[in-house]
Parts: C-alpha cells; structure tokens; sequence
C-alpha cells in the first residue's frame, strides 16, 4: 500500500513512534510527513521533549506548528538527533609526499578576536560570519630534509572548505633568512604560536639513530619562530638556542607570555630501581629587545616505572595558565604538575590523582580538567549551611564546566575499584566574598566539584594504544570529539544547562508569580544540574548520561580539530580527513590527494622569498 493511500491519523501514529533521528530524516525527505507534523502540534511538542532544550516555550513558538517545527529541526542539528553517524559527509586526502605521520599533522590557532582574524589570510566572509571559528592548517614535515610545508584549510565555497597549499620552509628559505640551519639538522616538533609557526631543529650529530629513543649529546638545538605573510612569505622573527636538558626530548610548548618551555625526560637507576627524570626549561625573551636572554629553571621529578609492565608510557606536556601539567598519552588527566617556571622561586613537581570519588555530591581535588565555558552570577543572600558563609553576607557564585577522563592510574592501587572510571562532565565552585572574575587556569589545591554528566560509550578505557585517547572540543564548547585508534565518536552539549539555573529552567520565560514556586537559585547550583534541560536522557547516580554520535573512520586516528561547531578534521591514517555534520549534511563521500604539484609549488615560493 502506497503511503499517500494511508489515512492521516495512522501517518501520525507512525511518526509519533520514531525515534527523533528518524522524525527528523523523515521531515526533511517526504512532503507528506512534513505536512502531516504541521497539522498536529502535539506531535511535534512530543517529538521535542526527546531530545535535549529547554521545557518552557514562548507563547509566539507554542501556538505556531511552523516555529514548533523549525525549533525542533534546529535542536535536532544542535544535538546531532539528525542521523549524524550515517548523514554525515566525509572526505579524505591522501598526501603524495612522503613525511612522517607522527611530526606531521592538523596546526590550530584558537582565542582569536574578531580584529585579528579579519588579519589571518585566507578567511572568507562566510568564515568571518561564523560565531565561533579555529584557524586550521596542515601541517606536513620531512624531518631529515627539514622541510616544512603548510596547507591552510580554505573556504572553496559549495564544496566546502579544502586544504591549499600556502607556506613552506625549507633549508633554502632559512639561508635567505640568516638563520644557520641546513640539511645537517632534523625537525623534531613543529606547533602554532599567535600568526605563526614555531620550528624546533636538532642537528643530526646530536642524535643517536640505533636506538628507538633519541640520545642527546650535548650539542645545541634550535627553535625558529615564523611569522605567515600574505604572498606565500614567511619571516624568521625570533630565535632560540636550545641546550638539552635529558636523554629525550619530550614536548614543546608556549607559556600565556609566549615564552617557550620545553620538557625532557631521563632514565635511570637507583637503590630502588630505574625511575624517570623530568626536566622542564623555559626560555625568555625580553621586551624591547633583541638580543635572546635565557632564563632557565630545572624542575626534577622522579617517577617510578614498574619494570615488569611491556608499556612504557608515551609523555605529553601542556601549559594551563601558569602551570605545567606532565600527562600520559593514555591518562588524558595529568598526573604530575608544577607551578610556572620562572628565576624568582623554585618549585616541584607534584602527584596528581587522576580518579574521583565513587560517594554521589560535591568532592574536594586539586584543580584539574579542561574548562568548557565559565558562568558568573551575582546571588542574592546566601544560607551558611550552603555555602559555608555568614547568614545575611552576599556574594558572588562563579562556575565553570569541564571535561575530564578518569581511568586507572600508573600503578593503580586496589582501592582503584572504588573510584568512578570513565568521561565526566564537572562542574568546578568558587564561592566568593565579592564580585570578580575568576582564573579557572589558576592552579588551585582545593577546589570544589560535582560530577554533573557521564558521557557513555565511549572507546573502552582499558584498552588503549601508545597514542592514547585523542580528544578535541569545538570553538563553543558545544562538541567533543573523543577518539582511540580506529573509533571516533562525536558528543553534542550545551555548557549552560548544566552551569546557568536559569537556563536550564528556562526561568527566564515563567511569568514572575511562578517564580516563587521554583527552588532557590544556590540550591540549583548544586542540586539537578541540567537534569530539566536533558529530561529525555537517562539519569544515573544524579549524573545526565549524554550519548554519542559515531563516524565513519577507515584509520588510525593521529590527530583531531574542530573548525567551527560542525567540521570536524583529522589526520589519520588515511590522510587528512574532513567530517562535516549540520543541517547541510548528505550523507556524502569523496577522496582526493594533496601535494602532487608540491615541487613546482615549492620552486615558485623559494624564488619569492628570495626577492624578499
């Protein structure tokens, strides 16, 4: 029977019994379903509490089938019930040049303002629109020709944004620039500072090529830092002579100042047994001047590494405001961390738990997480039994949400089983006496939490490769990417429903009579957070449980990006890969390569930076 022939009450009992993934591909696939919904509200009002928004609708949206429609479409695409993990389009690129796959990868320039990325060549006027945007670029590297060569990620209109070819480095540009690095130095990192790249060389004497880690021999590296000029031009601005601190060079990365830090480990041995030595130096340059000034602190850590295990664990570093976090690439959470370097005081490592307390309610750690958004309010008189604060003393309640994985650590102890494993989504307090803002990156020895989501399904944490888990949040917050080798998923949030009451209970649009039979705003901040927002979603152990979108992904995943809330990229296995969700999305495939006229590319740009 022909669906048309179908009487409309029997199409509507259908519809009503999709999920709302399926509602939404049959709206925007058949002129039938979409009229059938238009003709009953109901409907649509029961289609639109299963999947995540706020309860209370405006009066204009409520008697409008057409606004009730085009709110549930756009909550569907906001929180991927669109039949993401099968619509959407993907496209890969394969490179022609050889390169190697662990130097090489996505480069990203985030915390741009509107006035410097009106600066950034490249952007469309269709990019400078977007809300909240990444800079992308890829980045290839041939470490032992120490040629670099960047593809910026360019907006090619209807066939969305493709990776062009824009910048190289080469022993060549850098004889053109005065810098003393030719094919006698390996690259050995390559990372974004703000309008440019920074190059870190090392000179091929100083490595040990029989063994598997690289064994320094005293000689000194170099860090090159790069500004991208319009025309294909690229200028050395600044330049660093690096002295080796350990036996293996771990991570390069820059302070809030620009500063560069970098990190070395060491083996050795003690009464004990072997243990691991970190070294971690930074680098300063003053202001108004042009003459390299290097301002070095050492901070030791030893950790010791059960000998028995087959795995030795691959090290990262990252710079959180003004400290430094040492993280196993399969930890996601750092487990070691230390105050800022610098020449006035000293400081040391210190251990951090990457677990959380099985007990449900707000617990007390160490600062830790990746901040997802901030919320400040201004609250009205506060109860000391909440807050810890005299009757009648107002103050401000400053939140923040973050994300952060909780596995078994290092040497996990028994009393592991007691903790809660897993992604979380935490809510951070800060109860204060007067109105300011607050530095979430300030490192803090306690800080109030509440784990507030748990984010399920996501790639077995037991069972990791040396890459570890690689994740990635979109410019807004309202994506992360979570992947481990041949596994993506994709989950969708809205930071605010679980940090601002307000919205959560869309207490904006209740008529003020209504108010008073609302809880207190304070008890909100700490009592079913997000949980009218995500009625649809399951409830556990007062935890929302956000489910995800899984993608398509035909290889080992290196890397991952976000360009705006819904282009996601990655270097993998297979290339560079774009995944591209929203409602533009058709399901679409497609491969292509990328470098093939890279020696003609290459010739040409040597000759303009040479007339420079």
């Amino acid at each position: 029977m022909l669906l048309f022939n179908l009487p409309s009450e029997i199409i509507g009992e259908i519809l009503n019994q999709l999920e709302p993934a399926a509602f939404y591909v049959c709206l925007q696939t058949a002129k039938l379903f979409r009229d059938n919904a238009l003709s009953s509200k109901a409907l649509i009002r029961a289609h639109l509490a299963r999947i995540p928004g706020q309860r209370v609708l405006s009066e204009e949206v409520e008697n409008s089938p057409d606004a009730l429609l085009g709110l549930f479409e756009k909550r569907a695409n906001q929180h991927l019930f669109n039949s993401a993990g099968a619509m959407a389009d993907v496209f890969a690129w394969f490179p022609e040049q050889t390169m190697h796959s662990k130097l090489s990868g996505l480069l990203c320039w985030k915390g741009l303002s509107k006035q410097e990325l009106k600066m950034w060549k490249g952007l469309s006027k269709r990019d400078l629109k977007t809300e909240n945007t990444h800079i992308l670029a890829y980045c290839e590297v041939q470490p032992e020709k120490a040629i670099v060569t960047l593809y910026s990620i360019e907006d090619y209109g209807v066939h969305g944004h493709r990776p062009q070819i824009s910048h190289i480095i080469s022993p060549r540009i850098l004889l053109c620039q005065g810098a003393l690095v030719d094919h006698q130095y390996k690259i050995m990192k390559v990372t974004s500072v703000k309008f440019g790249i920074a190059v870190l060389y090392a000179p091929l004497q100083s490595i040990h090529q029989s063994d598997s880690e690289h064994v320094l021999l005293g000689q000194e590296w170099k860090l090159l830092l790069f500004h991208l000029e319009s025309g294909h031009g690229v200028s050395l601005y600044r330049s660093y002579n690096i002295r080796p601190q350990g036996s293996v060079f771990i991570d390069l990365a820059f302070d809030s100042d620009g500063n560069p830090v970098v990190c070395w480990k060491t083996h050795a041995y003690n009464n004990r047994g072997m243990y691991t030595s970190f070294q971690v130096t930074r680098h300063h340059h003053p202001r108004n001047s042009q003459r390299v000034q290097e301002v070095e602190r050492h901070r030791t850590l030893e950790l010791s590494i059960d000998t028995r295990s087959a795995q030795d664990y691959n090290y990262m570093m990252s710079m959180r405001g003004k400290h430094i976090d040492i993280i196993p690439a399969p930890a996601h959470l750092p487990h070691y961390t230390s105050p800022y370097v610098d020449h006035e005081h000293s400081a040391l490592f210190e251990s951090r738990d990457p677990e959380f307390p099985e007990s449900i309610g707000i617990f007390t750690r160490p600062s830790f997480g990746y901040t997802l958004a901030t919320h400040h309010y201004c609250s009205s008189l506060r109860s000391s039994d909440t807050f810890g604060a005299s009757n009648g003393e107002r103050g401000c309640v400053n939140t923040a949400l973050k994300f952060a994985i909780s596995r078994e650590a290092l040497g996990a102890s028994p009393l592991s089983s007691r903790k809660k494993q897993g992604a979380f989504l935490v809510k951070a307090f800060d109860f204060a006496d007067s109105c300011h803002d607050f530095d979430w990156d300030e490192d803090r020895f306690q800080q109030q939490y509440l784990v507030v989501a748990r984010l399920i399904a996501h790639p077995d944490l037991c069972n990791l490769s040396t890459l570890g888990l690689i994740v990635a949040v979109s410019p807004g917050a309202h994506r992360i990417a979570v992947s481990s080798w041949r596994t993506l998923v994709v989950y969708s949030l809205d930071p605010q429903a679980f940090l601002d009451p307000d919205y959560s209970l869309s207490r904006a649009m209740i008529p003020a009579p209504d108010l008073y039979m609302l809880p207190s705003y304070p008890e909100n901040q700490k009592e079913r957070c997000g949980w009218e927002y995500y009625s649809n979603a399951n409830i556990i152990e007062s935890c929302v449980e956000l489910e995800p979108v899984r993608l398509e992904c035909k290889g080992v995943v290196y890397g991952l990006e976000w360009r705006d809330e819904n282009e996601l990229w990655g270097w993998a296995e297979n290339g560079l890969v774009r995944w591209t969700m929203g409602s533009m999305m058709k399901g679409a495939r497609g491969y292509g390569s990328i470098g093939g006229d890279w020696l003609e590319k290459a010739n040409w740009m040597d000759s303009l930076n040479e007339k420079q």
